[in-house]
């Protein structure tokens, strides 16, 4: 119980070193330092930030992505679904959906599974910097990561056989998946410290 005039206690800073979990639903706690506690919901890709990419414009990362799979399907004309203006809503939930197998079946397109294996990293990660590029609150908290040296690991149910993400298993601790896109953010961290830092590096 609070006595009269005391204020709640402040979260404890993340260490250095430590693993810090992050997905669009992830819980607000302002462990990072920068005052902001949705700051791993930030790091997600449904985050609303409109980005340029190769002239198109997209509502999200989220948004970039799929439209990236729909262009190595059948029917690559439906990636213009995805653009700002397109059929499918800026909700990134919902351009999730809509890059699912049933949502490319609606839009009549089905996914190459062997050419979108080769092409998403460089794809993702080609999204990834059109953010870091027009997003300076996405680059401050990736600096802010960067300085603690913290793992980034995007949570995904999947476990062991998550490709993009991953978790941390129950019975030990241990990190499991392949957590493609913590590593790939990690990589714009030290990106993004080096510019904090008057550096430079590429934008």
């Amino acid at each position: 119980v609070l006595s009269s005039g005391s204020m709640p206690a402040q979260p404890k800073l993340l260490p250095a070193g430590a693993t810090a979990i992050f997905y669009s639903k992830s819980k607000d706690v302002d462990d990072l330092g920068l005052g902001r506690a949705d700051w791993r919901k930030v790091l997600s890709n449904f985050h609303a930030c409109e980005i340029e990419l190769e002239g198109r414009r997209y509502a999200s990362v989220e948004h970039a992505f799929h439209a990236a799979k729909a262009r190595c399907s059948n029917k690559p004309s439906v990636a213009a679904a995805f653009e700002v203006g397109g059929s499918v809503p800026r909700d990134p939930a919902k351009a999730k959906r809509a890059g699912g197998r049933a949502g490319f079946a609606r839009l009549g397109a089905t996914l190459n599974v062997a050419r979108w294996d080769t092409a998403r990293d460089a794809a993702t990660m080609a999204a990834l910097r059109a953010r870091f590029g027009c997003d300076a609150l996405f680059r401050e908290i990736l600096a802010a990561c960067h300085t603690k040296q913290l793992n980034l690991l995007h949570f995904e149910r999947g476990g062991a056989k998550s490709y993009w993400g991953g978790s941390l298993r129950k019975a030990d601790g241990v990190q499991v998946g392949t957590t493609r896109l913590g590593r790939m953010l990690m990589e714009l961290a030290a990106e993004a410290a080096q510019l904090a830092a008057g550096g430079g590096g590429a934008m």
